[in-house]
C-alpha cells in the first residue's frame, strides 16, 4: 500500500521532531536538511541547504540548496520558501537519521519489516529496564 504525501510530511515530522519548531530555529546562516516531500506544489527529496531569509510568518523562511535543481527546459531553482516544521538542523543526529533511513530503503519490504518488529521490540525491552 502506498502512502499519501501528507503522511509521509507528517511521518517525517514525527521521525526528526519538527512539530514544535519555530521560526525562531532557524537564524540567517543556519545549515538545514528539507524533510518535506511536498511544499506549495514543488516536490523535495531530503536536499540541503542554507538559511539566507527569515521572515518569521508562513513559509518565510528562504533556504538556498546547497546543489541548485536543474530543470529540463533550462530553468534553474536556487532557493525555495518553508515552513519551520519542513526543516530540521543539519546536524549530527539529523545525519544519523538520514543514513539509517536510506539503510531502511536499500532493504526489501520483508527485511524492512523485521527491522520494524526488532526496533518495537527493543522499545519494549527500553520500558521494562526502567
Amino acid at each position: 500500500m502506498s502512502k499519501s504525501l501528507f503522511k509521509t510530511n507528517s511521518d517525517y515530522v514525527a521521525l526528526y521532531g519538527t512539530a514544535d519548531n519555530t521560526s525562531e530555529d532557524f537564524p540567517v546562516g543556519t545549515h538545514v536538511k528539507i524533510i518535506c516531500s511536498c511544499q506549495d506544489f514543488h516536490f523535495f527529496f531530503g536536499e540541503t541547504g542554507k538559511v539566507i531569509k527569515n521572515g518569521g510568518t508562513y513559509l518565510s523562511i528562504t533556504v538556498e540548496y546547497d546543489e541548485p535543481r536543474h530543470y529540463v527546459g533550462g530553468d534553474i531553482e536556487k532557493t525555495f520558501n518553508f515552513e519551520p516544521k519542513d526543516l530540521v538542523l543539519w546536524d549530527d543526529k539529523a545525519k544519523e537519521i538520514s543514513i539509517e533511513q536510506e539503510r531502511l530503503k536499500k532493504l526489501d519490504k520483508w527485511e524492512r519489516a523485521k527491522e520494524e518488529d526488532n526496533k518495537q521490540r527493543s522499545k519494549r525491552f527500553e520500558i521494562l529496564d526502567l
